[in-house]
């Protein structure tokens, strides 16, 4: 199984119906033609507008992977959480295992929608999603709910999300949620959401794109690999996971979610950079790469999609999608 890079592929989760609904998407029609968040937009802007109208009785929480997200470059565990908001959805980056298992499960983009009538477990494994029952766990933590799915589960490499008051922990350890989007998630009485997938990512021209991600590797090292304190252990970039031992007694967040503004039309430079970063599934920022970040992930797209990008036109596609969503549900 792999994934096309000219299609992505979507899945709704009606929670209040118990059904889901898979879709593929030529990246033709889509507004930031990369296949990032704007899928949102185009695909399920009925649903974001009946959110809207019923508020609090109808919640919704979307998933957004990038073309680059689960690929093996330099931090390519980058997905967004898109939730409503009063000038459009809100949009808060999130790193971590999950994005990446959803795409190898053949999954690009997910909305989770309604409320169900019981606790339950979204399952994603191999272009097939599972809605089931977690009556069980009702009055477990989550941590408990994670021990008892892990030992539970077929597959080692299952990434297994719960909520928290204080917000969507990954795996136990990793925060990759806000509060708000944990208390959207339990709001829907979602107890857990798990993935993986033996799927692989297409590379268009993997030789250029190993090339450039161990000339990434070599630059990181050489500009901050030697220095104390700096954004993670240099094996962090080397892919999707994170490359760091934890027991229960030394719990560490290496990655939170964060709010991306899409509602000011005065940005600078650094923050449209973000939004970019964001559409294609890097975690980078301003000491990632050390220098020329928006040409570095022109050529990673375009040794992915086989299809040439530059930094003006990944600039470009970043102030459009901030347009679209001023004028989202206007």
């Amino acid at each position: 199984m792999n994934s096309i890079n000219d299609n992505i592929r979507c899945v709704l989760v009606d929670l209040e119906k118990q059904k889901t609904n898979i879709s593929e998407f030529s990246l033709q029609d889509i507004p930031d033609l990369v296949g990032g968040w704007s899928v949102q937009y185009v695909l399920w802007k009925k649903q974001w507008e009946k959110s809207l109208k019923k508020k609090d009785k109808y919640p919704m929480l979307g998933l957004s992977t990038g073309p680059v997200t689960g690929t093996g470059a330099p931090a390519s565990a980058g997905f967004n959480w898109c939730t409503l908001g009063e000038s459009g959805l809100m949009l808060q980056q999130a790193e971590g295992r999950l994005g990446a298992e959803l795409r190898y499960a053949g999954f690009d983009h997910v909305l989770f929608c309604g409320r169900s009538s019981e606790p339950v477990h979204i399952r994603f494994t191999d272009e097939r999603v599972d809605i089931l029952s977690a009556v069980e766990y009702s009055e477990k933590t989550a941590e408990a709910i994670y021990e008892l799915m892990i030992s539970q589960s077929l597959e080692s490499g299952r990434v297994v999300v719960t909520a928290e008051p204080d917000g969507l922990l990954e795996d136990k350890y990793f925060t990759i949620g806000t509060s708000d989007t944990a208390s959207v998630l339990a709001g829907m009485n979602v107890k857990a959401i798990t993935a993986f997938g033996l799927g692989k990512i297409r590379i268009a021209e993997p030789e250029d794109f190993l090339n450039l991600c161990i000339g990434l590797y070599q630059d990181y090292r050489k500009n901050k690999g030697n220095e104390k304190n700096q954004a993670g252990p240099f094996g962090y970039y080397l892919s999707p996971w994170r490359s760091v031992q934890l027991n229960d007694d030394n719990r560490t967040d290496l990655a939170e979610a964060r709010i991306l503004n899409l509602i000011d039309t005065d940005l600078g430079n650094q923050q449209v950079e973000d939004i970019v970063f964001a559409l294609l599934g890097l975690c980078w920022n301003e000491t990632f790469p050390p220098s020329s970040r928006l040409e570095h992930a022109a050529r990673l797209l375009s040794s992915i999609q086989g299809k040439s990008w530059s930094a003006t036109q990944l600039n470009e596609m970043a102030l459009r999608i901030i347009r679209i969503n001023q004028e989202f549900l206007s």
